[in-house]
Order: structure tokens, then sequence, then C-alpha cells
């Protein structure tokens, strides 16, 4: 629904030709977006952000608990996002992922000049979104104490 409403402001303002370019572009949109399960990210029970800065880029991660395989379904739909950027850039722009201590990370990798890599995983019912796909991996669970929160601002503060 908020999809819909932002792609209704901005045909708003588009003309007749560009329009139905849109539309097209707004099935696309739709249907990479589809596997999110929307109502289950309402029941977000734990938040944790962090940044760092690394030189001059200022790196950002963002934890989310979400119930019942949430995390999953906004893993996919971001997964597609990036996959259809990556399809709009002919070869500019690469989608990889790889495993991290038993957990996917799928990476948007940007052009060189572009410090920063989106990326995004799901460690059980936990949807992890980071600038940087090194980011991420400092900062997977402990695995003694099953717990992602331990020590979060010590990883993102360790130069490793």
């Amino acid at each position: 629904d908020s999809i819909n409403r932002l792609l209704n402001i901005v045909q708003s303002n588009m003309s007749v030709g560009d329009l139905e370019q849109m539309m097209a572009f707004q099935v696309t949109l739709m249907k990479a977006v589809e596997p999110i399960e929307w109502d289950k990210l309402s029941n977000v029970s734990e938040v944790a952000y962090g940044q760092k800065l690394e030189g001059p880029v200022n790196h950002q991660i963002v934890f989310l608990r979400v119930p019942d395989d949430g995390a999953s379904s906004l893993v996919a739909g971001v997964t597609n996002l990036f996959k259809l950027a990556e399809g709009a850039a002919q070869g500019v722009i690469t989608v990889e992922t790889e495993t991290h201590e038993g957990v996917a990370l799928t990476a948007m990798r940007l052009p060189p000049q572009v410090p920063m890599s989106p990326c995004v995983g799901v460690d059980g019912d936990l949807f992890v979104f980071s600038t940087s796909p090194e980011m991420a991996k400092r900062c997977r669970i402990c695995p003694k104490q099953k717990t992602h929160w331990c020590s979060l601002m010590a990883l993102l503060c360790s130069s490793s």
C-alpha cells in the first residue's frame, strides 16, 4: 500500500508518455516486492541500529527481529530489487551472494568509485541490512550466547 501511494504521487506529476513507462515499471516493481510479507513487518519485536565511520564513509547497519519468516520474506523482496537494479544498470552493478558463518549475505556491488555495497541477510528471525557486507560480517551473532545484540557496539567499533 505504501509503495502504491508513493507511485501515485510520482505519477500525478508525469506526462502521458512517461506515465505509460511508469505504469509498466510499477508492475515490475510490485512483482519484485511481492515476496515481502508486509503484515509481519508491523510486528517487528526488536530493532538495533549502528553506524561506523570508515575513512570518509559512514556505514550503517540495521537489525530487525521479524517473526514467522517475515525476515526471509524481506530479504527475498530486497534481493529482487537489487536484481532489478542490476538488470537496469547493464553490467555496472552486480548482485552477489556469499555465505559467512552459515548466513547468506546478498550484496549489490556498485561501481568502484562508490564506497558502499548495500547488503541484506537473514539469520532465523533476524533481518540485517547494511551499507557494507564487511560490517555485516563483523556483526554476526555471538555463537555461544545465540544473541545478535551481544557486544554490538564493540563489534561495530572493531577495526577488523
